[in-house]
Formats: C-alpha cells, sequence, structure tokens
C-alpha cells in the first residue's frame, strides 16, 4: 500500500484470492457517530476500479471496527448498526448491509452500474465511541466473497456529528 496526497491508500502488486486489510488510526475527537469508507477509482485498475477484481470490482465481505481508549483501559468492538452506500450491486447478498452480518460470501460490491466510478458507504455506530482523551479504532476489511475482489484504493474518515450520512 501506499500513502497518496489525499489521503488514501493505493493497493499494488499481486492481489490475494481473498484477503484482510487492517488499518489503525487515533483520533482526539470525541462521540464518534460512524465511519466513512470510500472506495476510489484509479487508472491502474481493470476499468479504472475501484476494485482489483479483473472487471473493476470488490466485494467486502465483512467490516469490523474496535475501539480503545487513547489514555488506556480495555478495547471493545463497536456495534455497527446500519450502513448505506453511494451503490450497491444489489439489494440482498451484494449490499452493504450484508457486509455487516456473519456470512463471508456476502457483501458490498458494485457491479451494474458502479464501476469506473469512485463509491463510498456510511457505517453507523449503535452507540457513539466517547473517550475521553480520543480513540485508537482498528478497522478490519474482509473479502472473502469471490476472488481477488479486493478494494483498490482506499480513504476512511469519521463522523462526529449526528447519524452519519453520504449525502
Amino acid at each position: 500500500f501506499a500513502k497518496l496526497a489525499d489521503h488514501s491508500w493505493l493497493a499494488s502488486g499481486a492481489s490475494a484470492e481473498s484477503d484482510v486489510f487492517t488499518v489503525t488510526a487515533t483520533t482526539t475527537q470525541r462521540a464518534l457517530t460512524g465511519l466513512k469508507l470510500e472506495a476510489l477509482t484509479d487508472a491502474s485498475f481493470e476499468q479504472k476500479g475501484p476494485g482489483r477484481a479483473d472487471n473493476g470490482n470488490f466485494a467486502l465481505s465483512r467490516i469490523r471496527v474496535v475501539a480503545e481508549p487513547l489514555r488506556g483501559g480495555a478495547s471493545r468492538e463497536v456495534k455497527l448498526a446500519s450502513a448505506e452506500a453511494s451503490h450497491e450491486q444489489n439489494r440482498t447478498s451484494l449490499s452493504v448491509a450484508s457486509s455487516l452480518d456473519e456470512d463471508a460470501k456476502s457483501g458490498w460490491a458494485v457491479d451494474f452500474g458502479g464501476i469506473g466510478n469512485d463509491q463510498a458507504a456510511a457505517f453507523t455506530f449503535a452507540e457513539p465511541v466517547d473517550f475521553e482523551g480520543g480513540a485508537k479504532l482498528t478497522v478490519t476489511l474482509e473479502f472473502a466473497v469471490n476472488t481477488r475482489h479486493t478494494i483498490g484504493r482506499s480513504r476512511f474518515s469519521i463522523f462526529t456529528d449526528g447519524e452519519p450520512r453520504l449525502k
């Protein structure tokens, strides 16, 4: 992965059959209400992506978030209550909501109208993450729905004001 000037991360090299990406970041912000994941296009991908599959797609099987207080204390998994996406391949097994379930063979994909365009998803936390002094967030993205269907260029941000929305 290479960090780009726009704070996105560009994957290169051989793409694995299935993969797990783990990202950690710290913030001193309080009352975190959600996470935004952007899957961005790049000229290095088939059809500009945003995925690394042969057709430019990706399929996010699962997303997990763990929060830990920066001033010490136990980490805890953050329950994700809901999600919305800029585009979904379908409303069932390839919807953004299916990235929240325990089925590794379902997940958020963007074929049939989403290839070659930047995509985004907003994940709402069931309860705000609010640690005095800030938090360390660990985000795990699992890709097991289909062969080599990982996000090629990702960018993360947090929501701190009300319910997370893409618009």
